[in-house]
């Protein structure tokens, strides 16, 4: 079932429209998709939700530590290539909350902590690297120029709202 998602989001008109424009979509969800693989792991337990599988006794198969790390590092590549992936960081603090067994809020806690540490770190680099690279002009286009846009007729004006 989750090929067939991936394949219907892959072929979907709006992504293609959007990314025919110039839009880098199509390269996000790649990133995305890979950032899933290696936070899930290899398996996928179906439809089924945390809840129900904890009821059923199904344990869950977590991916060891490095590919833990990976999907870390991954994931903050994608918040600096597009910044948008940062509305996920709640969803999958919430995640890792309900499927904890025991000691929930220290797994949160601790979980936050090496997700907060590994893909900010990666973020924080590669913006280093590319101010590094381009100076003031890189953080402006990249970050600050949506803060201080005049055009009110585009959502990510300030001025929009």
């Amino acid at each position: 079932m989750s090929i067939i998602m991936t394949f219907t989001n892959a072929i979907s008109p709006l992504n293609i429209y959007i990314s025919i424009r110039g839009n880098c979509e199509g390269i996000i969800m790649a990133f995305l998709y890979a950032f899933f693989y290696y936070f899930f792991g290899d398996e996928v337990n179906g439809e089924m939700s945390a809840y129900e599988r904890r009821d059923r006794g199904i344990e869950e198969r977590q991916p060891d530590r490095l590919k833990r790390y990976i999907s870390y590092a991954i994931f903050g590549f994608c918040v600096h290539f597009r910044v948008f992936p940062i509305i996920f960081v709640p969803l999958f603090i919430m995640y890792e909350f309900y499927s904890a067994h025991k000691n929930k809020w220290m797994h949160t806690f601790k979980f936050t902590l090496e997700f907060g540490i590994i893909s900010g770190g990666v973020f924080l680099l590669l913006a280093g690297y590319f101010y590094n690279l381009y100076g003031y002009d890189f953080l402006h286009e990249t970050y600050f120029y949506h803060l201080t846009r005049r055009d009110n007729r585009h959502s990510h004006s300030a001025f929009f709202y």
